[in-house]
């Protein structure tokens, strides 16, 4: 079948063709499926949907350590039964990944079956890329279970050999990321986020990393996570409630006193927060966050500083509300800069 024939597909038909389920799987090395998205930029998502779909099935038969032989047989069964059905499955898209692993094991082939089983260690999964532009949030639900809300002007990627059923879970992060981190308790696999030279380990918690600016920064919000510098091995063993900055250049761990984790985070609920702020870190986020070079006319106005919540996802309420907050400043959009000046 020529490839253009799948750009109508739904989700679910992509996991139950056979191809596909092979190359999600590794199994293949099929470049069509990675080409599909580029010649037809609206099918992306649509394949990323049906990927996670197929990557839930080893989920489903991991918490549920189903054996080969139960697997054979349920295939026996249930291939019947999908042939008599010809309605589309629908499914709420938040219950998708374990909800339907008993509706995609209907259409699932035995070959795919015993590679979502690791009868064959050798087969790889391709890596999955997320991005977020400026002023833009992504909630990503990974195979394990876990979820990540990825801020604006970030990418998330998944290692090439991310598995449901792998011993550990490896994720590249630029940008901005909060984790809650499904913990494995039958294999005890860890969950590993790289950020440049530095690596975040954790069995199961969550966190925010933030590596947008010169420092990169992590708030551990509950469990328990270990920074581990890769370049000399060095680490610091973070505890509920801290906030560490981390040197980009030198990797050295600095815990920072007295911090709210609050405000390192808010973004992930609509807004950003701020207390005692002062004006330079708030037009730090006005370019991380929506890609705005702040220009500062006067530098008078960086010595005020701020409290209150601001808009995380359009500049232009985020400029209405603080300039509510600080009316003696102006701010005024030009191309991609935001000029600073001070109100007469």
């Amino acid at each position: 079948m020529k490839i253009s024939d799948y750009q109508n597909y739904s989700a679910e038909e992509l996991a139950a063709d056979p191809d596909f389920r092979q190359w999600c799987l590794g199994a293949a090395a099929d470049n069509r499926w990675s080409e599909l998205p580029l010649r037809h930029p609206d099918c992306a998502d649509t394949i990323i949907e049906a990927r996670r779909l197929v990557l839930g099935v080893a989920l489903h038969f991991e918490k549920h350590r189903i054996g080969p032989e139960s697997l054979d047989a349920k295939y026996q069964q249930t291939i019947s039964a999908a042939r008599r059905k010809t309605r589309v499955i629908k499914i709420k898209r938040r219950k998708r990944v374990l909800g339907i692993a008993a509706a995609i094991l209907l259409m699932c082939t035995a070959t795919a079956i015993f590679l979502t089983l690791d009868l064959f260690p050798s087969a790889t999964a391709p890596p999955l890329v997320y991005q977020t532009g400026f002023g833009e949030q992504r909630v990503i639900e990974l195979p394990d279970g876990s979820a990540v809300r990825l801020n604006a002007n970030s990418q998330l990627r998944l290692s090439e050999n991310w598995r449901a059923t792998a011993d550990k879970r490896e994720v590249w992060l630029e940008g901005e990321a909060y984790f809650s981190v499904e913990r494995k308790f039958v294999s005890g696999a860890k969950f590993v986020v790289h950020v440049g030279d530095l690596d975040v380990e954790v069995l199961g918690t969550q966190f925010n990393v933030d590596s947008r600016t010169d420092a990169t920064e992590v708030v551990l919000d509950e469990g328990k996570i270990r920074l581990v510098n890769t370049g000399d091995s060095t680490d610091y063993t973070m505890v509920p409630g801290e906030v560490v900055r981390i040197n980009r250049k030198h990797v050295t761990f600095n815990k920072v006193a007295d911090a709210d984790p609050e405000t390192y985070h808010s973004w992930k609920d609509g807004y950003l927060l701020y207390k005692d702020a002062e004006l330079s870190e708030v037009l730090r986020d006005v370019k991380s966050t929506f890609g705005y070079q702040p220009l500062v006319r006067d530098s008078s106005v960086l010595s005020g500083s701020i409290t209150g919540a601001l808009p995380a996802t359009d500049l232009d309420e985020f400029l209405t509300v603080l300039k509510d907050i600080m009316p003696n400043v102006n701010f005024l959009k030009k191309g991609k800069e935001l000029v600073v000046t001070k109100a007469e």
